[in-house]
C-alpha cells in the first residue's frame, strides 16, 4: 500500500532506515493475536538486525498507520512486557486503537455526516472490524485494542491524524491518555484530510501530504539532521501498513 511504501521511501529520503513488512489479514479462520504475532517477530528481527544494518541501535522506531497503528502499539506494548529492546519512537498514523470509538466533537460529527457513506467509519463498521480480528465483541484484550491498556512507560509518541476521519478521536483520545501517564506525545491534523490521506502520493496539490510526511521524519531525526541533507541522521523504523 501507499501509506507503507510511499512513506517508508520518503521517510528513508529524508535518512531513516526503513523496514517495511506486510503482516497476515484477518479472515474468518486466522484471527488476533497472528497478525500482531507477525508484527511481534518482524519487530524483534528488525531490532537484532539494527547493528548489522549499520543504524543507531538507541534510535529504533515502530510505527503504522490504521490498522497498522493498532498493531504498532500492540506490538510495543508486548515490547515494554517483555524482553525484547523497546523502540525509542513509536509513530501512529490515524490509528484506530479503542473499542468502541469514542464519540466525535458534535461540530465535527456534524460536518462527518455531509460526507459519503464510501469514507465513512460507522458504528457498525467497528463492530464489523473488531469482530472480524478478534472473533468476539467481549473480553477484548488491552492488545488487541491498546487503548484500553496500561500505558505507562511507553516511548515517545507522535500521532498523525486526519480532520475528517471517524477514527480521529481513538488517535485525540489516546494522546490524553498517554499525557495522563508521563508519556512524551505531539500531534497534528492534516487539515481537510480523509482518513488514510497518506496513500496520497506527495505532490504540490495536496501539501498537507508533505507536512504529514515532515511530521512523522521529525520524530525520528533531530531537526540539524532534517536541515543538513547532506549529513543524514542514520537510524531505523519499522513501518506497518494499514
Amino acid at each position: 500500500m501507499t501509506e507503507a511504501h510511499v512513506v517508508s521511501a520518503e521517510l528513508a529520503a529524508r535518512g531513516a532506515v526503513v523496514a517495511s513488512v506486510d503482516y497476515r489479514l484477518a479472515t474468518r479462520t486466522l484471527r488476533y493475536p497472528a497478525p500482531l504475532d507477525d508484527v511481534d517477530a518482524a519487530w524483534r528481527w528488525f531490532s537484532n538486525a539494527a547493528a548489522y544494518l549499520r543504524t543507531d541501535v538507541s534510535r529504533l522506531g515502530i510505527g503504522g498507520a490504521s490498522a497498522g497503528g493498532n498493531l504498532a502499539a500492540a506490538a510495543t506494548l508486548r515490547e515494554r512486557d517483555g524482553a525484547a529492546p523497546l523502540p525509542t519512537a513509536m509513530l501512529l498514523a490515524y490509528p484506530l486503537l479503542h473499542f468502541p470509538v469514542p464519540a466525535l466533537a458534535d461540530t465535527l460529527a456534524a460536518e462527518m455526516r455531509e460526507l459519503p457513506r464510501m469514507v465513512r467509519f460507522l458504528p457498525e463498521d467497528i463492530v464489523s472490524i473488531t469482530r472480524t480480528y478478534l472473533g468476539r465483541l467481549s473480553d477484548i484484550s488491552p492488545q488487541a485494542m491498546p487503548g484500553h491498556a496500561n500505558l505507562a512507560s511507553l516511548p515517545a509518541t507522535s500521532i498523525l491524524l486526519s480532520e475528517y476521519d471517524d477514527l480521529r478521536s481513538s488517535g485525540e483520545l489516546f494522546e490524553e491518555q498517554l499525557r495522563d501517564v508521563q508519556v512524551p506525545v505531539v500531534s497534528t491534523v492534516a487539515a481537510g484530510m480523509l482518513h488514510g490521506h497518506l496513500n496520497l502520493t506527495p505532490c504540490g496539490a495536496m501539501p498537507e501530504i508533505e507536512r504529514s510526511l515532515d511530521f512523522l521524519a521529525e520524530a525520528l531525526m533531530p531537526a540539524e539532521a532534517l536541515r543538513e541533507s547532506d549529513t543524514p541522521t542514520r537510524i531505523a523504523i519499522r513501518q506497518i501498513g494499514g
